[in-house]
């Protein structure tokens, strides 16, 4: 928030994408960015947010007239502003479950290329 006002970040963020500057911003106050700072995006991570004015202003820049439903804990939005998509995102799988779907993913692939054998 206090860079809100800072000329270098307005310049990054206005120009930055044609010097091929990648900038990840984060804020838990979207009210209080800068307008550059989500029309300059291409993408949004959008995480609970605790304030009505947050959500209103979060929802004006994917295109809803009204506030973006809740999610469960630990999901949250991802919006694509080029294709104008908004998808609701779980969260990542802890390490055990990727290993056991690895697991099953390989186990699957042994057993089809010992049926195809025998055929």
């Amino acid at each position: 928030m206090e860079l809100e006002h800072s000329r270098p970040l307005r310049s990054i963020l206005t120009q930055g994408r044609s010097l091929e500057i990648p900038v990840i911003l984060c804020t838990q106050r979207p009210k209080l960015i800068t307008i550059s700072a989500f029309t300059e995006a291409n993408y949004y991570m959008i995480f609970d947010l605790n304030h009505p004015d947050d959500r209103k202003i979060v929802a004006g820049y994917v295109g809803r007239k009204e506030e973006l439903p809740e999610l469960a804990r630990y999901h949250f939005w991802w919006y694509d502003r080029i294709e104008k998509e908004l998808t609701a995102m779980r969260p990542v799988p802890d390490r055990a479950m990727i290993i056991g779907n690895i697991r099953a993913r390989q186990e699957a692939l042994a057993r089809q290329s010992k049926a195809k054998v025998y055929l």
